[in-house]
């Protein structure tokens, strides 16, 4: 109470400042609630002052995003099938339940999969605890779920890039209530989003906002290569980055792989001329042993390049890479079928200053350096012999 008229409080002294009186400070041993103590004396409260406290919790958010992976090249046949993976994440605070994923097929493929049905044309799959395919108490928060699609490569499929597109287009929390997504407006409606443009840096956002890229939807374009010109199965580019302890360039039994180091491989495509339209960049990380490998690859041109701003090789330098040009690449040309696993790219630590490896100019240094204690040695002999 700051104020009142009639007379003067007999036990208080109403102000508008907030913890100057008997009892009003948060902190202090005193009895809470009260309305007969007397302000006046210690340790009793002044009751024109009361306190409360309230526990604040953050809304709930319901936040569901969505990625499609799947090969990058396939060498097909028509009949052959080719499966895709949707991966669901669950990026609120709220456990999700009955989420439905629509599929947007290219020409020259179709639905072969039992798991999915087909609603107005497009294949659909509901992840659900009822239907076995999400766990008890649904797909918690910082949680992800994959759903695998397989597809059938049918007549009309031709040579060429097909964009597939994944979308969440309903879902609703473990009570059943649909919920509003925070940043995505789940539909069955292909193009409608923002965002999401194949192969560009929209292209697999999980944490777009609605304006940039809508994350409940995700592209994926694959070549495909009906034309029968690739024989004896599928090609593959790799394979090892590795920390060159002895600066020798050379790949030691004792020397480890680097772990998640980023790698692109650019295809020149079918007119096998790099710089067209047709060309494809794909990428992938080196796993824990420092491998790694593309593989369902076309006949063709291709450049592998190791990203030197990696944040995996901060403080390292390059020692060796396939053609000696200190550039980080590698040219190549494949066969069909073949497996070219000679890819590979040294590094040594930048502050490593051991010893020095024994080829090229050090190796020089190093003869040179044998040679001349080798002559003092033996001048040291000859003198102490005539001294004897």
């Amino acid at each position: 109470m700051s104020a009142a008229t009639g007379g003067t409080d007999v036990d208080s002294t109403p102000d508008t400042t907030n913890g100057n009186g008997a009892g009003e400070d948060p902190a202090a041993d005193h009895t809470d609630d009260e309305i007969n103590e007397d302000g006046t004396v210690a340790g009793e409260d002044e009751d024109d002052h009361d306190q409360a406290s309230v526990i604040v919790t953050a809304s709930p958010v319901f936040d569901l995003a969505l990625r499609l992976t799947g090969p990058a090249l396939r060498v097909v046949q028509i009949g052959d099938n080719i499966t895709f993976f949707v991966e669901v994440f669950n990026q609120g605070t709220v456990a999700a339940d009955n989420i439905e994923v629509t599929y947007f097929l290219p020409n020259g493929l179709a639905l072969d999969d039992p798991d999915w049905q087909s609603v107005n044309g497009n294949p659909t799959v509901t992840a659900s605890v009822s239907g076995s395919n999400l766990p008890t108490g649904g797909l918690a928060p910082g949680t992800s779920t994959i759903i695998p699609i397989t597809l059938l490569v049918t007549p009309q499929a031709v040579t060429g890039n097909l964009i597939n597109v994944a979308e969440i287009s309903a879902a609703t929390d473990t009570n059943g209530n649909t919920q509003t997504d925070i940043d995505s407006t789940p539909d069955a409606q292909n193009g409608n989003d923002n965002g999401g443009t194949v192969d560009t840096g929209e292209d697999n956002k999980l944490d777009g906002n609605g304006t940039d890229d809508e994350d409940d939807s995700d592209p994926i374009q694959i070549f495909l290569d009906v034309s029968g010109t690739a024989t004896g199965g599928t090609g593959s580019i790799g394979n090892f980055i590795w920390e060159d302890e002895d600066k020798d360039g050379k790949q030691d039994d004792d020397e480890d792989g680097i772990e998640d180091v980023r790698v692109d491989l650019l295809y020149a495509g079918a007119d096998n001329i790099f710089g067209t339209s047709d060309d494809i960049e794909y990428t992938t990380e080196t796993n824990s042993r420092g491998r790694y490998d593309f593989e369902d690859l076309l006949p063709g041109r291709y450049e592998v390049e190791v990203d030197d701003d990696d944040r995996e090789l901060d403080g390292y330098e390059l020692t060796s890479d396939p053609g000696d040009n200190d550039n980080y690449k590698d040219s190549i040309t494949l066969e069909a079928g073949e497996d070219y696993d000679d890819a590979d790219f040294g590094f040594c630590d930048e502050d490593d200053h051991g010893e020095l490896a024994k080829t090229g100019t050090n190796l020089l240094l190093w003869i040179f350096a044998s040679i001349l204690l080798l002559s003092i040695a033996m001048i040291t002999r000859r003198y102490l012999s005539i001294k004897s």
